[in-house]
């Protein structure tokens, strides 16, 4: 692996222009608060999808259980 600064902002960019949760993960699986915002775009306000929005929701649970 190597080194990225800014891997958060990158992932958060990828998402908002492509909605491709699994590049934005790739890149930066480990940031709750995309999880989170992936999950609700998948629930309330792009593209509907239960099972995508339980995943990341649940995802996003496991790294930030606060």
């Amino acid at each position: 692996w190597f080194v990225v600064p800014h891997r958060g902002s990158i992932a958060e960019n990828i998402w908002k222009k492509t909605h491709s949760e699994q590049l934005a993960f790739l890149i930066n699986g480990g940031d709750a608060h995309l999880a989170f915002a992936i999950a609700e775009y998948y629930f309330n306000h792009g593209s509907y999808d239960i099972k995508k929005a339980e995943y990341s929701y649940t995802r996003a649970i496991k790294l930030d259980p606060q």
